[in-house]
Formats: C-alpha cells, sequence, structure tokens
C-alpha cells in the first residue's frame, strides 16, 4: 500500500472516531483503537497512537474552554494538583510492581528449565 494511501486510511479512522466522540461526547479511544485493530495495526500501536491523539485533542478542548472563560480556576487548581501527585505515587507503584513480578517470573522459569536465575535477574531495582 502506498504511504499516501495508508495515510488517508487512518486519516479516516481519526475522523470517523472524531464525530463519533463530538457526537457522543465519549468513546474516541474505542472506536479509534477498534478500527486501527481490525486493520491490522499491532495492539501497542494502536493504543500508543490513540494516546497521543487524545492528548492533543484534549489539549485544545482545553484551550477552547479556556478562551471562552468556562474554566473555575479554583476548582482546577483543588484538583490538579492531588491529581498529579497521585498519579506520580501510582504511576512509581506501578512500576515497582511491574519490575517485582517481572523478576518474579523470569525466577520461577529458570527454576523449571533446571537453571540457577542470574544475579541480574533476580535484582529488583528500586
Amino acid at each position: 500500500m502506498s504511504p499516501l494511501a495508508e495515510f488517508l486510511i487512518y486519516a479516516a479512522v481519526g475522523a470517523a472516531a472524531q464525530l463519533i466522540d463530538g457526537s457522543l461526547g465519549m468513546a474516541y479511544g474505542v472506536t479509534s483503537a477498534g478500527m486501527l485493530l481490525s486493520l491490522g495495526m499491532p495492539p501497542v500501536m494502536a493504543s500508543a497512537s490513540v494516546h497521543y491523539a487524545e492528548t492533543f485533542t484534549s489539549g485544545a478542548s482545553g484551550i477552547s474552554h479556556w478562551l471562552a472563560g468556562n474554566v473555575r480556576w479554583k476548582l482546577f487548581f483543588a484538583l490538579v494538583i492531588p491529581g498529579v501527585i497521585g498519579a506520580v505515587i501510582v504511576v512509581k507503584w506501578a512500576a515497582s510492581v511491574v519490575t517485582r513480578f517481572t523478576a518474579f517470573v523470569r525466577r520461577r522459569a529458570s527454576k523449571l528449565d533446571g537453571r540457577e536465575p542470574s544475579k541480574s535477574i533476580t535484582r529488583i531495582r528500586r
């Protein structure tokens, strides 16, 4: 498939997903991810593409609300400060869980193979 045809297909997917999102007020991610997966895009790429696009569409929506004067700044700061703190804590925790789980699985797999796990595999990054 030519690059232009591929671009036009992905642009049509984005336009259809945005049309659904605009009419319902939700489901951009579900719609676009489903369409991209049905076109044969790997799940990791589909998820990354959807989240990347949602970043810009959400930012544009926020800017338009700000310019229209629809932002309650007191409420915004009351929500954004604890939201950022909570997000940072959860990301650190989730990274720790994934690291520990990966080390656990590798140790168990090496025991099933009859090999002794290496030091680099069992070490847990902190």
